[in-house]
């Protein structure tokens, strides 16, 4: 590939008829056109042609008159996007990268033309139905074939050594009732799929979406939570992995692997937060969400889009960069600078330095030490590194401060469970259980320490 030459990527889309992909690709683009209403105002995408751009505002126009989502796709909808970043005054195209929009019923690995979509592919988002997961005790049946899906491009991107990204997408969490009662019920629906996705050392991360239509005058406004960030992580780790090479697809990796000639695999699904690590050594509560859920289930999942590329990108990267320079040079002139702290401890986090991450956490709480929030991250960031003893300390420190927090509760007494002292595990279980009242939250407590203390039990 020219040096100076943005790589172009295949993104394959797969979901069952009716479970977003179309609504998500719109609420995507206008997340980022209102304003640009994320944290850094100088990462986007746009249409690379006027027939992508036009296709979307089209959506757009359909359900603000119409206050209604758009009927489900009917037929393969090309759509060509340019990923860009603001540098200095200028514009830079950091990728391009092509969405199919694809009808669920043609989801099928035995469809010729979904085929011949997927071996273009370098990368793929999986669309799950939130609502339905949680609500529907059939929805895991019919979730199995988008399952099965995952897990055989898995293992052929795994046969050619290839790194083929997935991002998990649940969609209509607007629907859902915000708290941790409804975060536990969805990771325990999800675990029969992660588990698998972790055995076939599948390289993903989860995300939450939530695109709602809201009335606005004579019309409506769509107002999309955490849509773009999904397209333009899997663009960024696509970035990341063909810096040097032009990007290989599943076919050509298929067609190594046929004539015997393609190369031993020489990488293994890295996490990328805590939700992607090995399920029960974190716990069943994401620690990116523990210390968020009661304030709701989008707040804590946005990362800033200005850590999602490439580190030798000299707007967005961590470390040495003109932005991590900026914000260390902040923190020169003022050690209490809250701000440029959080910022470093992000920027370091997406760099995967986790030490320094944690040393400028350290250094927040130090300033504010009644913000819990902070010691659930420096949880996830232990869990991370596999640093248990310390990933527990961590919810000791909340529980000095709150010893009633259900999720320090929880997360600790699956610890416990792991490590084999179940006794521990049920006197905390049984804590988190009586600080929460009667209801909803208290009977999925009393189902989750079920789950853990019989799978742990010798």
């Amino acid at each position: 590939m020219a040096k100076n030459t943005p790589p172009t990527f295949n993104l394959l889309s797969i979901g069952h008829r009716g479970v977003g992909k179309t609504v998500f690709l719109a609420g995507s683009y206008a997340e980022l056109q209102s304003g640009r209403q994320v944290e850094s105002k100088d990462i986007w995408f746009e249409g690379a042609n006027d027939q992508a751009q036009q296709t979307i505002e089209k959506l757009l126009g359909y359900m603000a008159q119409t206050g209604q989502y758009p009927p489900a796709t009917m037929k393969v909808t090309d759509f060509t996007f340019s990923a860009k970043a603001q540098e200095g005054r200028k514009e830079k195209t950091l990728c391009e990268f092509r969405w199919a929009d694809i009808p669920g019923e043609i989801c099928r690995l035995d469809n010729p033309d979904f085929e011949s979509m997927l071996l273009k592919s370098h990368g793929c988002c999986v669309f799950i139905d939130a609502g339905a997961l949680v609500k529907s005790p059939e929805y895991l049946t019919q979730l199995e074939e988008t399952v099965k899906q995952v897990e055989v491009i898995s293992a052929l991107a795994a046969q050619s050594g290839l790194q083929y990204i997935f991002a998990l997408i649940l969609t209509k969490c607007d629907l859902l009732d915000a708290g941790p009662a409804k975060l536990i019920k969805i990771e325990q629906k999800l675990r029969s799929l992660t588990n698998r996705l972790d055995a076939a050392n599948t390289i993903y991360r989860r995300f939450y979406s939530s695109i709602s239509i809201v009335p606005a005058g004579g019309a409506s406004v769509v107002k999309a939570e955490g849509a773009s960030v999904p397209v333009l992580w899997l663009v960024s780790e696509l970035s990341k992995v063909y810096q040097t090479q032009a990007p290989k697809n599943l076919g050509s990796g298929f067609e190594q692997t046929l004539s015997n000639t393609q190369p031993e695999p020489t990488y293994t699904a890295r996490p990328t937060g805590p939700i992607v690590s090995d399920s029960k050594s974190i716990g069943i509560v994401p620690m990116a969400l523990a210390g968020l859920a009661a304030i709701g289930i989008l707040g804590g999942l946005l990362f800033g889009l200005s850590k999602l590329f490439p580190s030798d990108n000299p707007v967005i990267a961590g470390g040495g960069s003109e932005i991590g320079a900026q914000y260390e040079k902040a923190l020169q002139k003022n050690p209490k600078d809250t701000e440029a702290l959080a910022k470093l401890v992000e920027l370091h986090q997406e760099q995967e330095q986790y030490e320094p991450a944690i040393g400028y956490l350290e250094q927040l709480i130090a300033l504010k030490p009644e913000d819990m929030n902070l010691y659930f991250q420096k949880a996830g960031l232990y869990a991370i590194m596999g640093r248990k003893d310390k990933e527990e300390a961590s919810y000791d420190q909340i529980l000095a401060k709150q010893g009633d927090n259900v999720m320090a509760l929880t997360n600790k007494a699956i610890l416990r469970s792991t490590q084999g002292d179940l006794d521990t595990a049920r006197t905390l279980f049984a804590k988190a259980e009586a600080a929460v009242p009667e209801g909803e939250l208290k009977k999925t407590i009393q189902d989750v320490a079920k789950d853990w203390l019989n799978s742990s039990a010798p």
